[in-house]
């Protein structure tokens, strides 16, 4: 009995991946350039409208363009909210998984008296799980909001953003790996067999590399990063579901697809 509960645990934590594993489309990464061919269209009325000496065309032009940009900042500042809140609810759940997933792997073990010969293992399990819970603390999206709002300090706060939001990810999928294999081996032990390789890192991406890239495109290369922060969660939540599925079938679970 005590097995099929913290199952159920197990079984939970993986449903939750409705929600707490958003997918964002990757086209979203365009819409910050809506607000900038707004502008730049805009602006570029007002340089005519002057050339024609349309002084309420120049005035009315560059009023419209002010709000190009200020539509470009409110979409930046959209999507930067949803890469945060989606990492959040992402961690969450992956530590809640391992938490049920830890107790599964002990209960088994000691109900099937193989505590020594899966003690190095469990080590290294709990060891992974310590070591995420202690590297993927919460990051509050609304006060990151605010703070890349605030003049002055809004480009630090949007640099140390893009900063986690580029390293945090790559960290966890290779936490999240070990972890998982650590899983596999003590799971063989205790005669659950499963042939699913645990998801592959995602690509490492240099942080110094892309602001200078983003300084010398003049913020075009910026559309990019966006896009890469993206895609590399969407290819990394697709591989753990079906890593998640393989387990549920391995361990009698009801499987859950969302891909």
């Amino acid at each position: 009995m005590a097995l099929e509960v913290v199952k159920a645990a197990v079984a939970k934590a993986i449903e939750r991946r409705r929600d707490a594993d958003r997918m964002i489309p990757d086209m979203y990464a365009l819409l910050p350039l809506i607000g900038i061919f707004a502008a730049l269209g805009l602006s570029a009325l007002s340089a005519f409208a002057a050339w024609l000496g349309l002084v309420w065309l120049v005035v009315f032009g560059w009023a419209l363009g002010a709000l190009g940009w200020l539509v470009f900042g409110i979409l930046v500042v959209v999507v930067e909210y949803w890469l945060i809140s989606r990492r959040n609810s992402h961690f969450a759940r992956v530590s809640e998984f391992r938490d049920s997933i830890l107790r599964f792997v002990r209960d088994s073990a000691s109900a099937k008296k193989a505590e020594k010969e899966i003690s190095m293992e469990l080590a290294a399990l709990e060891g992974a799980n310590s070591e995420a819970k202690y590297r993927e603390t919460e990051k509050p999206a609304v006060l990151w909001l605010i703070l890349t709002l605030v003049p002055g300090i809004n480009l630090i706060a949007m640099l140390y953003v893009l900063y986690f939001l580029t390293s945090d990810f790559y960290q966890h999928s290779i936490r999240e790996q070990t972890f998982l294999k650590h899983l596999q081996s003590s799971l063989k032990k205790l005669g659950v067999e499963m042939v699913e390789e645990p998801p592959r890192a995602i690509p490492e991406r240099s942080f110094i590399l892309y602001v200078i890239l983003t300084i010398v495109t003049i913020g075009l290369f910026g559309i990019y990063w966006f896009y890469v922060l993206i895609k590399d969660p969407n290819g990394h939540f697709r591989a753990q579901w079906v890593f998640e599925d393989r387990l549920s079938k391995a361990l009698g679970l009801p499987t859950t697809h969302a891909y």
